[in-house]
């Protein structure tokens, strides 16, 4: 009887765990859109497929519609624009040519376009640059990956901030993600551990170090970064060579999310992410890691909700989850190349 009971309570537990899961409610859904990042206004940012064929840059504002802002980019799949809670926008970009430029683009409601060059700065001249990291303090983290031929490589980065830079030059430090606090987390290089972490505050030129050296990889690169110190990642297995994430919280320590590859985080350590469906295949779908546990993104939609064609495995394509849960990506439709914007809000209990 005692052991029936701890059955029954274990499998209570594990349904407690599972039900933590929103449901979602689906919005949005506009052809031939991407929408990238959602803030806690409902204020957003994507691509859509304009006369030319081309895909644009566009703002969404709740009040005042669907504004284009004039940059079209052909690798709208993996360029990721990111729109903070005062409603600015940043994300690099480069024009073509004989010698390509490279420029980040900002956007603020009050001020404008700016198409921001690179630092002044002579390890900075002709650079490419790259966006690793925007925060509500309209802070923008860039680096320089003209040289980049691995995660490990020395890359110099910046913070553009009021319309000026901040340049580190460090030779220990591979800056990786900005939080809005002003943190930034990178890797520490050191002789002894090649796994040591740190987050590095500016403000007061400290490093508070983590260790990670228990990771079974010689190959490890972080994703996202939270207000509270939390931060994702994926790593190659060393003996499978297959690709898993893991989750770092001051509270917890270091967790391997097998079979899963974290993409986003917000504040409450909820993950967006790919879960392995068919490695053999290579074959993944987008999913919500929350609490140890990891759900398709397809079986949490409202079952009232109609969209019976989005309830498929290979549906749903999720780039973001802000502070309030809510999910920004992408459908693909029944049609050949055919997609829509996406955005799946939590429903209210």
């Amino acid at each position: 009887m005692k052991k029936l009971s701890s059955v029954l309570l274990a499998a209570l537990f594990f349904c407690g765990q599972l039900s933590a899961f929103d449901t979602y409610t689906v919005e949005q859904m506009h052809n031939r859109c991407l929408l990238k990042d959602t803030n806690e206004h409902g204020q957003s940012v994507g691509f859509f497929e304009n006369f030319w064929h081309s895909f644009e840059l566009y703002r969404y504002d709740p009040d005042s519609g669907y504004e284009g802002l004039n940059i079209v980019s052909d690798w709208y799949w993996f360029r990721s624009p990111i729109i903070n809670n005062q409603g600015q926008i940043a994300l690099d970009y480069f024009v073509a040519g004989f010698k390509p430029h490279y420029y980040i683009f900002f956007y603020d409601p009050v001020t404008g376009i700016q198409h921001l060059t690179p630092p002044k700065d002579e390890r900075w001249k002709d650079q490419k640059m790259k966006v690793k990291g925007f925060n509500d303090l309209g802070q923008i983290l860039v680096i320089n990956q003209t040289h980049f031929s691995s995660y490990e490589d020395f890359k110099p980065f910046a913070i553009w901030e009021n319309s000026r830079y901040t340049v580190y030059n460090m030779d220990h430090f591979v800056a990786t993600a900005l939080n809005n606090k002003g943190e930034i987390l990178g890797k520490y290089k050191t002789e002894e551990n090649k796994h040591i972490y740190a987050i590095y505050d500016p403000a007061h030129d400290t490093y508070q170090m983590i260790d990670l050296s228990t990771l079974p990889t010689s190959d490890a690169w972080i994703m996202d970064f939270n207000d509270r110190g939390a931060f994702i990642g994926r790593y190659v297995d060393r003996e499978t060579k297959n690709v898993h994430g893991f989750f770092w919280s001051p509270e917890e320590g270091l967790k391997i999310l097998e079979d899963f590859q974290p993409s986003r985080m917000n504040n409450k350590d909820q993950v967006v992410g790919w879960k392995v469906y068919r490695l053999e295949y290579n074959y993944f779908i987008s999913a919500l890691w929350e609490k140890g546990q990891v759900k398709m993104i397809h079986e949490l939609l409202d079952k009232d909700a109609g969209y019976d064609w989005l309830r498929k495995p290979n549906r749903i394509f999720i780039y973001d989850i802000n502070d309030q849960g809510v999910l920004s990506g992408a459908a693909a439709t029944d049609s050949l190349w055919s997609y829509k914007d996406i955005k799946l809000t939590p429903k209210a209990n």
